[in-house]
């Protein structure tokens, strides 16, 4: 992992900085990047893309109570960085993988992810 030592310093006098830390260890590990997580995102390039890894799904379905249709809803603003790698932020208020780590604070089951 790489910070930005300029921004390290303002996330850390916000209180964030374990968080980013947490954070960018689920990107080293396949959360948002690499080909577990490609082969599960549908709708990449698209308004309401859905990661449908069956471990994650199953989680979200259980959390929110949504029935075996439903897929994780992935964010589709903010970027390149931010696009199509982290959970929806509207469905995900707080979750520790959406693209704000400024609004997050807590690391959910549905972040877990295929073997």
């Amino acid at each position: 992992m790489i910070f930005d030592l300029a921004d390290l310093e303002i996330v850390q006098e916000q209180g964030n900085l374990e968080d980013l830390i947490v954070h960018e260890m689920a990107h080293v590990l396949g959360f948002g990047a690499g080909p577990l997580w490609d082969n599960n995102l549908q709708g990449r390039n698209s308004q309401q893309p859905r990661f449908t890894g069956s471990q994650a799904n199953r989680e979200y379905q259980r959390i929110f109570g949504f029935n075996a249709q439903d897929s994780v809803p992935v964010e589709a603003t903010g970027g390149p960085g931010t696009a199509y790698a982290h959970w929806e932020m509207g469905s995900f208020p707080g979750e520790l993988m959406i693209g704000s780590i400024i609004l997050a604070s807590v690391l959910s089951i549905v972040a877990v992810m295929e073997n």
